[in-house]
């Protein structure tokens, strides 16, 4: 920071993001907008109080996918596995 330039603000960006983020282990959008971590948390800059997000960045990411012909491409998923969770999925928030 500051940016003042296309290429510094990627080169920048991306950095601020290895630091701060994925060297810590948050190395997925989700895990870097909610912490998933019950006790005690284990990260402390999450900002994601949507709950719709998770939904609608992904419809967004798979469109940007599918535009790129990448759907088919193998792609590894780390998912959160919760203790206790409902058989059922709660109804969407409103």
């Amino acid at each position: 920071l500051p940016w003042l330039s296309r290429r510094s603000a990627i080169l920048g960006g991306a950095l601020w993001i290895a630091r701060g983020y994925i060297a810590v282990g948050q190395d997925t959008l989700y895990l870097q907008k909610f912490d998933v971590v019950e006790e005690g948390g284990l990260f402390l800059h999450q900002y994601a109080q949507n709950l719709q997000m998770a939904e609608s960045e992904a419809l967004r990411h798979a469109g940007a996918y599918r535009r790129l012909g990448l759907l088919d491409r193998p792609m590894i998923f780390r998912i959160p596995i919760f203790r206790d969770m409902p058989a059922a999925p709660a109804p969407r928030p409103r």
